[in-house]
C-alpha cells in the first residue's frame, strides 16, 4: 500500500500483490484495499498513482476518482477560508503559519485534490493567542465547549474554534508529552512562500520536517497519510534541506533516533532516494522490528494505539526519556484527564479518573479508524 501513497511517482498495482494478496492465487482484494485506502486517508493520492492503471476493476477506479474529486472540492473551499483567516489575522498584526490543510496540498503536491484535510491548522506565537481568539470570534468562530478554561492549551498546545462548517485549530507549540521544545523554536528561520498569489509565512524546511515527523510518531504512525506528508516535504524540499542542520537540531531536541528511523523508512517504503546515504546507512537498534510494526499498523483495521506507543517509545533517545513519557501518559496533568474523559473544569471526579487512568489505558477498546486527527 505504500506504493500507492508515494507523493508523486505513479506506480502499477502489481507491486501491491505481495502485501494485499487475498488468496493463494495472489489476486488483489480490491474491496479490502479500498477500505484500507479510505482508512489511511490516501484514496485521492491512490487515484493519481494507481487508480487509472490497467488491471484495476472499473468500479475501484471510479471510487478512487470520486474520492479525489470530493477532496478537490473540499480543499478548494477550505483554502479560501484559510486565506480569509490568515488575511484577517495579518490585518490585525498577527503573524500566522498554516501548517497542514489545503495550503500544504497546494504547495507540496501541486494538486489540491491529492491530500485530504480535516481541520484548518495554524501556528501563532503564545502571546498572540488571545488576540487570535478575538479575531476568530469576530469572524463567526466559537470556542468549543470542551475547550474552556484553557484546558486544551495546557494539554495539547492548541485551542479549537468552529463556525459550524470549519474547525480551526490554533497552535502555539507543535509538540507535546514526548519532547520539550520552546514555542520560539518553530519561528526560527521562518520564511515566506506564495500560494495562489497570496504570501504566507512558512516554517523552515528543517522545522517543517521535524514537526511532521513528531506528528507521525505521536499518532503511532497511523494513518498512512501522516507519513505521506513527511515524504512530500522531503520530495519537495530535498535540495533546500540542510541535512546536517536537521540532524543537529534533532540531537539538540533529543529526537535523533526518531528522525533517523522515519527517514530510513521513507527510503525503504516510499523509495525516497533524496534521503542522504549517510542517514540511510546509519545503524539503528531495533529498526527491523519497529519497521515491521509500522507496516502492520497501517493495514490493521483496529489496533490498541496505547499499547503500540509503548513499543514506539524505543525511538526516544534514552531510557530516561521513555520513562518520562510513560509517566506522563499514565499520570498526565489533570487538565488532560478532564479533556480525555470529558469532565467539567471544576469536577472533583478528576482525581478518581486520575487514579483509574492506568487501568483505562490498558482496557481501552481498539481504535477502528485512523483517518482523523
Amino acid at each position: 500500500m505504500f506504493r500507492l501513497a508515494r507523493p508523486r511517482v505513479a506506480e502499477s498495482l502489481d507491486g501491491l500483490k505481495a502485501d494485499m494478496a487475498s488468496d493463494q492465487t495472489g489476486s488483489v482484494d480490491y474491496e479490502r484495499l479500498m477500505r484500507l485506502l479510505d482508512m489511511n486517508g490516501i484514496s485521492p493520492l491512490a487515484h493519481k498513482n494507481g487508480g487509472r492503471m490497467p488491471g484495476a476493476p472499473e468500479a475501484f477506479r471510479r471510487k478512487l476518482e470520486h474520492r479525489y474529486l470530493s477532496t478537490l472540492r473540499a480543499n478548494m473551499l477550505q483554502q479560501r477560508e484559510t486565506f480569509n483567516i490568515i488575511g484577517a489575522l495579518k490585518s490585525a498584526g498577527v503573524d500566522a503559519i498554516p501548517l497542514k490543510g489545503s495550503v500544504a496540498s497546494e504547495v507540496l503536491f501541486d494538486d489540491l485534490g491529492a491530500y485530504p484535510n480535516a481541520d484548518i491548522d495554524i501556528l501563532v506565537r503564545p502571546d498572540e493567542m488571545e488576540r487570535t481568539a478575538t479575531i476568530l470570534e469576530r469572524s463567526g468562530y466559537m470556542k468549543g465547549d470542551a475547550l474552556v478554561d484553557g484546558l486544551m492549551d495546557a494539554a495539547d498546545y492548541h485551542t479549537a474554534f468552529s463556525n459550524g462548517t470549519y474547525v480551526v485549530e490554533v497552535h502555539w507549540n507543535l509538540v507535546k508529552r514526548y519532547y520539550c521544545i520552546s514555542p520560539d523554536f518553530w519561528w526560527e528561520n521562518a520564511g515566506s512562500i506564495e500560494v495562489q498569489g497570496t504570501a504566507v509565512t512558512a516554517l523552515s524546511a528543517e522545522r517543517y520536517l521535524l514537526y511532521t515527523i513528531f506528528r507521525l510518531f505521536s499518532h503511532a504512525f497511523r494513518p498512512l497519510r501522516f507519513f505521506v506528508l513527511v515524504a512530500a516535504i522531503v520530495d519537495k524540499y530535498h535540495d533546500e534541506i540542510d541535512w546536517s542542520l536537521l540532524l543537529g537540531l534533532a540531537d539538540r531536541l533529543r529526537m535523533r533516533r526518531l528522525v533517523v528511523f522515519c527517514l530510513k523508512l521513507l527510503h525503504d517504503e516510499f523509495g525516497m532516494e533524496a534521503v542522504p546515504a549517510p542517514i540511510r546507512s546509519e545503524r539503528l537498534w531495533g529498526y527491523a522490528f519497529l519497521k515491521e510494526k509500522v507496516r502492520s499498523g497501517v493495514v490493521q483495521e483496529s489496533v490498541r494505539i496505547h499499547i503500540r506507543m509503548l513499543l514506539y517509545l524505543l525511538l526516544l533517545d534514552g531510557p530516561q526519556d521513555a520513562m518520562r513519557a510513560v509517566a506522563g501518559r499514565i499520570f498526565p496533568h489533570t487538565s488532560e484527564i478532564r479533556l480525555r474523559y470529558g469532565l467539567p473544569a471544576k469536577s472533583k471526579l478528576v482525581y478518581i479518573y486520575y487514579l483509574l487512568n492506568p487501568i483505562f489505558l490498558v482496557t481501552r477498546k481498539r481504535e477502528k479508524t485512523v483517518n482523523s486527527e
